[in-house]
């Protein structure tokens, strides 16, 4: 009970915080799909029936992502970020911005996870 409390505190703090960006792009459970045995991307989600992938994000430069974050239910009330940012993309605060929102867009899509 612990878990589900410290997220909820965390959803619910980062909620006011942490608005969507124009410039992240989200992910249907198809488009995660895709991704599935691209080593850029290999910390971003689970693939795995155990640990479902709810929520990708990801940022484009010139058409091609070069940073990406997943969202996977590991427990009843819990949930995991992956990241992966392109090395020649690092630095550039996509990691953080992909982190808020997606948080943010976690909070509006699953807020029975939250509650």
């Amino acid at each position: 009970m612990i878990v589900r409390f410290q997220i909820m505190l965390l959803f619910t703090h980062l909620k006011s915080y942490f608005p969507i960006e124009d410039d992240v792009k989200f992910l249907s459970k198809d488009d995660i799909l895709n991704f599935k045995g691209n080593n850029d991307f290999k910390e971003c989600f689970c693939f795995a029936e155990e640990y479902p992938d709810l929520l990708g994000a990801a940022i484009l430069s010139n058409n091609k992502v070069v940073a990406m974050a997943g969202i996977n239910q590991s427990g009843k009330y819990t949930l995991e970020i992956g990241i992966s940012v392109l090395l020649e993309y690092q630095g550039k605060g996509y990691a953080t911005k992909l982190v808020k929102s997606i948080t943010a867009k976690a909070h509006l899509e699953f807020p029975e996870m939250l509650q």
